[in-house]
C-alpha cells in the first residue's frame, strides 16, 4: 500500500516533514503526571492526523478542503489538553497554499485560520504557547509556501509560452517551404520541357515543321532532281 501517489513531485519530503509531529509528544513525555488515558488520546490523535495528512496528497478539492478543516479542528480541539497540538495548525497552514492553488485563495484560507485561532484564544483561553506559536509559525510557513507556488506558476507560464512559440515557428516555416518550389525542381521541370519539345519537333512531319524548315526542304528537293 502506497502512502503517496506516484504522480507527485515531492519525493521523500512529506516523510521528512513528519519530524515536526514529535512536538505533539513533548508534553506527554516531559509531564510527570501523564496518565495512560493521556497516552491513548495522544496515540489516537496521531493516527488520525496521519490519515488526514497522507489523504491530502490523494484527493482534490473540495475533499482536500474538508481534510484541512479536520486537521485544524484537531489542533483547536486539543489545545487545552496539549500545547503541542499547535503543530496541527502549522501543518494546516503549510498545506493551505498547495491546496488553494492561487494566492487569493491561500490568503483567504490563512485569514480564516488565524481568525479561528484568535476567537478560540479569546473564548476558551488556551495557553499562550499554543495560540502564539500557531499564529507566528503558521504565517511564516504559509508565506514561504505561497512564494514558492508563485515562482513555480511563473516558471510554468514561461515554459508554456516558449513551447507554444517553438511549436508555431516550424509549422509556419514548413508551410512557406511547401508553397515555394526549390531550384532543383524548377530546373528539372525546365529540362524536361525542353527535352519534350525537341522530341516532338524531331518526330513531327514536314508539313507540321516551322516555315523555315519547310522552305529549306523545298529548296533541296529540285537540287536532288537535277
Amino acid at each position: 500500500m502506497r502512502l503517496l501517489p506516484q504522480n507527485r513531485d515531492h519525493g521523500w519530503a512529506p516523510y521528512v516533514w513528519l519530524v515536526f509531529l514529535s512536538f505533539f509528544f513533548f508534553q506527554p513525555v516531559l509531564d510527570h503526571h501523564t496518565t495512560t488515558r493521556d497516552w491513548i488520546v495522544t496515540a489516537v490523535a496521531s493516527v488520525v492526523f496521519l490519515f488526514i495528512y497522507f489523504g491530502i496528497f490523494w484527493v482534490k478539492p473540495p475533499f482536500s478542503y474538508l481534510l484541512l478543516i479536520s486537521m485544524a479542528a484537531m489542533g483547536v480541539g486539543l489545545a487545552s489538553y496539549n500545547v503541542g497540538s499547535s503543530v496541527f495548525i502549522i501543518f494546516t497552514a503549510s498545506f493551505i497554499p498547495w491546496v488553494a492553488g492561487t494566492t487569493r485563495r491561500a490568503l483567504a484560507g490563512m485569514t480564516l485560520l488565524i481568525l479561528i485561532i484568535a476567537v478560540d484564544a479569546a473564548v476558551f483561553h488556551p495557553q499562550v504557547g499554543f495560540w502564539a506559536t500557531s499564529i507566528v509559525v503558521a504565517l511564516g510557513v504559509a508565506g514561504s509556501n505561497t512564494r514558492t507556488i508563485e515562482a513555480q506558476v511563473a516558471a510554468a507560464t514561461v515554459l508554456a509560452e516558449r513551447l507554444t512559440d517553438t511549436a508555431t515557428t516550424p509549422s509556419n516555416t514548413i508551410g512557406t517551404s511547401r508553397d515555394r518550389p526549390s531550384r532543383a525542381e524548377t530546373s528539372a521541370r525546365s529540362s524536361a520541357e525542353k527535352t519534350a519539345s525537341a522530341s516532338v519537333a524531331a518526330s513531327a512531319p514536314a508539313s507540321a515543321r516551322p516555315p523555315a524548315a519547310a522552305t529549306r526542304a523545298s529548296t533541296r528537293a529540285p537540287a536532288r532532281a537535277r
